[in-house]
């Protein structure tokens, strides 16, 4: 597998399979999601689903979110570019690893916090009613830097905020797409053809629809088109709390030495 390194914004680095899952072709429909500043404003939407209804919620910037920009996905683009001229210019593996530790011991570090409070309540009073209820999240998994395993770190970093998605489908666990704890885990991949995927895995579960709550379009657009072909009903919501206002460019490439990062562009 080639070692690809993306930004720490969004899903960080990691080593990600381009062939991992086939890519489902984007053509999603006008009304396939809607932008929302709240949860208040969806909560009775939620509250009335029925039991063929897959509550799926991305993860970061919609439940946690940092005050540190890197980790928002409005940089990635400021940032990807300098994270891999870095990687490019490092001369031996073990430089490499020494700018990938620094980078995970910055991902670690970083205060987080519930977006919206009322969050943890609501999911779950969900799960009280018995609603099928997961996340969904971009992040690679596997060992990273000081990191021995992302995805433990990842869930057990939810249970910290009083997070638990593991009610929806107790005891099912898949590798294949990565499903642990109740969060399933894209790796950067299409979040339509590994939700599609995990959705096959499922014994005991068929939904009719699904309800996602994320902060990329380009995520309710893959999740639409994947499901529409399976002829699953998708309704998104554009989570625009946690969106970053204006970015001052000029500040994030003075802050990327810190983190090993050369910032001469």
């Amino acid at each position: 597998m080639f070692l690809l390194f993306f930004t720490f914004l969004h899903h960080f680095l990691a080593s990600i399979d381009p062939s991992y899952y086939a890519s489902t072709e984007i053509v999603a429909s006008k009304d396939s999601y809607q932008a929302v500043q709240s949860i208040k404003e969806i909560s009775d939407v939620l509250y009335s689903a029925d039991n063929d209804t897959l509550i799926v919620f991305d993860v970061d910037e919609v439940l946690i979110t940092s005050r540190e920009p890197f980790l928002h996905p409005e940089v990635e683009p400021i940032f990807l570019a300098h994270v891999q001229e870095a990687m490019s210019q490092a001369k031996t593996a073990e430089e490499q690893q020494a700018i990938e530790k620094k980078l995970s011991a910055f991902l670690v570090s970083q205060e987080r916090y519930i977006v919206e409070p009322e969050m943890v309540s609501l999911i779950e009073e969900l799960q009280k009613r018995e609603k099928k209820v997961i996340a969904l999240t971009s992040h690679p998994t596997g060992k990273f830097g000081h990191l021995e395993s992302v995805e433990r770190w990842k869930v057990d970093s939810l249970r910290s905020f009083g997070f638990h998605f593991e009610k929806a489908f107790p005891g099912f666990s898949s590798t294949d797409p990565l499903y642990v704890d109740g969060v399933l885990f894209s790796r950067g991949s299409n979040k339509g053809d590994v939700l599609i995927a995990f959705l096959d895995k499922l014994k005991d579960f068929a939904p009719k629809r699904v309800v996602c709550i994320d902060d990329l379009v380009k995520n309710h657009e893959t999740l639409e088109a994947a499901l529409r072909a399976r002829g699953i009903a998708y309704k998104g919501y554009w989570y625009r709390r946690a969106a970053l206002g204006e970015i001052d460019e000029a500040q994030i490439k003075a802050q990327l030495p810190h983190l090993g990062i050369n910032a001469s562009k």
